[in-house]
């Protein structure tokens, strides 16, 4: 059985969702900041990365609910907020 799930190249403890507001907090923090540092590469300066990520997540989001896929769409959603959130 498996002890983690993956979001995109992220693995995400599967117990998750028993995490406290804080451990979650941490765990999407790390996927942002490694997606931003990943955008900050290849994204063209003209461009607001914030919510060029926002989109891609949104599209992300959407593309695992239709799938199915409710663990990462979880994570995924709780991404999103906290980019709200700052």
């Amino acid at each position: 059985m498996r002890k983690s799930i993956k979001v995109g190249e992220f693995e995400v403890p599967k117990d998750y969702f028993t995490y406290d507001y804080d451990r979650k907090r941490e765990v999407c923090d790390n996927i942002l900041d490694n997606l931003f540092i990943y955008i900050d590469r290849q994204l063209d300066p003209e461009y607001n990365r914030i919510l060029f990520l926002r989109d891609v997540l949104e599209s992300s989001l959407e593309s695992n609910v239709k799938m199915e896929h409710y663990e990462i769409a979880g994570v995924i959603l709780d991404c999103i907020k906290l980019l709200d959130e700052d």
